[in-house]
């Protein structure tokens, strides 16, 4: 090392863990080069000015206020670097890939150097983590939003018989891979303690539900124990015949954009009940697919547990490798995942809030619709021709579909709209029900879209 911060991995690897922070921030020597805040303030500027981002005049090294509006700064300046990148592939159609790509990735290395200096800086965990909160999720996600309109009009105008496949893709993937290490960088201690809490509440007595046990786990519905509301309301079995839908659709679209015999590489977010799982499992044999060839390598992410342990159950009663459990926050797995390598995506988490467990939201929400935020994610993860559904109630102003169709539709090849009638089945959903009324369960959209 040429000195106290020379490299990414300086700040990251040896003050991540509290633990060791702790330690050696208790060490004269490491104290005084990582704990110094000229110091940091030089090799930080020495990085900024790489790539050509000024340093903010110094107010006052000594007064942590003024750094952490000073960082927050930079920050910003580091994004607007990293935007104009983009904004030149969501509108220029012939600059060259490679060298935006690479001004882009700098600008999120710049980024990240920021964060990891403050925590460097910072021995105290509270105010280690006083910048990540102060994460500009809002200007950033509003500029995404905005990006993603320009890429539609752009898009819109070199149609018929202007940019090919490849080159209309590079946008989004791009963007998608920036969505990815964006939300790496913003998560927040807060967050990763609801997480933990999560983790931690008991499940309610099961009842007796719809289906049988093959078919469902944890009966009637799947309730936590606590929270704001008194509980957790992650899944209730009414919802069977959506799921079905879903699972039917984003199979029979799969399965038609590829060449058999071949094995479908299938990604869902949260195992719940494992309803839609199994029957995602099951689709080549109830479709007469796995006749011409066709299997399924199913993968769930899963938060709880006592449910990651419910599908780790499942996948013992099948083939090894048909069926992979990975357990965490998805939100840290997505990024462990190989891009590029799956066929469908099944999205249908509990999006778990501080409002959920009666806490005020210490960070910033995000200045885009959370669907346009976790389709990019998303496509990262597709094939040309891979597919996403999705449960499509919401509880604002605008619909589910909506949003898909305002801001994300543009992202993808296309977008194909179905429709459920849950009331025919003669079923409803559950008295005290939270997320979902009778009239939005009589008439459930099934949307998919296709990268």
């Amino acid at each position: 090392m040429t000195g106290p911060l020379t490299g990414l991995q300086s700040a990251g690897a040896v003050w991540h863990q509290p633990a060791v922070r702790k330690t050696l921030c208790h060490q004269p020597l490491v104290r005084k080069t990582l704990c110094h805040p000229p110091l940091l303030q030089k090799h930080v500027g020495q990085y900024l000015e790489s790539a050509q981002i000024h340093v903010m005049p110094v107010i006052n090294l000594r007064n942590d206020a003024a750094l952490l509006e000073q960082a927050v700064w930079r920050l910003l300046q580091a994004w607007k670097f990293t935007l104009r990148w983009l904004h030149e592939l969501a509108t220029n159609g012939t600059l060259t890939l490679t060298s935006a790509e690479q001004q882009v990735a700098h600008g999120l290395k710049i980024m990240q150097f920021e964060l990891r200096s403050w925590e460097a800086m910072h021995c105290v965990p509270e105010h280690s983590s006083s910048l990540v909160y102060r994460f500009p999720r809002n200007l950033i996600g509003f500029d995404i939003k905005n990006l993603v309109g320009m890429y539609s009009t752009t898009k819109r105008a070199a149609l018929p018989g202007g940019l090919s496949g490849p080159e209309m893709r590079r946008f989004p993937e791009a963007l998608a891979s920036v969505a990815s290490q964006i939300l790496q960088l913003a998560i927040t201690p807060q967050e990763q303690m609801l997480w933990a809490h999560f983790r931690g509440m008991e499940l309610e007595q099961q009842e007796a539900g719809s289906l049988d046990d093959a078919a469902e786990s944890f009966g009637k519905h799947l309730h936590l124990k606590g929270g704001r509301n008194g509980n957790i309301q992650v899944m209730q079995d009414w919802e069977w015949p959506y799921m079905y839908a879903l699972a039917d659709t984003g199979f029979e679209l799969a399965r038609g954009s590829r060449i058999c015999p071949c094995t479908l590489r299938v990604l869902e977010i949260g195992w719940g009940e494992g309803i839609s799982g199994r029957r995602l499992l099951a689709q080549p044999a109830l479709t007469g697919a796995a006749q011409h060839g066709v299997e399924v390598q199913y993968e769930v992410i899963e938060l709880h547990p006592v449910v990651a342990q419910d599908a780790l159950k499942e996948a013992k009663k099948h083939p090894h490798g048909r069926m992979l459990v990975h357990e965490g926050p998805w939100q840290q797995v997505f990024p462990r995942l190989p891009a590029g390598q799956y066929d469908l995506i099944f999205h249908d988490p509990y999006n778990l809030t501080p409002r959920d467990m009666g806490e005020p939201q210490r960070f910033e929400t995000w200045g885009m619709p959370l669907t346009l935020l976790d389709n990019l994610l998303f496509y990262r993860l597709l094939r040309p021709g891979g597919v996403v559904v999705q449960y499509a109630i919401s509880h604002g102003p605008s619909t589910a579909t909506d949003l898909l169709r305002r801001y994300v539709a543009p992202l993808y090849t296309d977008f194909q709209l179905r429709r459920v009638d849950v009331g025919r089945y003669g079923i409803q959903p559950e008295s005290g029900n939270r997320y979902a009324t009778t009239h939005q369960a009589r008439s459930l959209e099934v949307p998919a879209l296709i990268k």
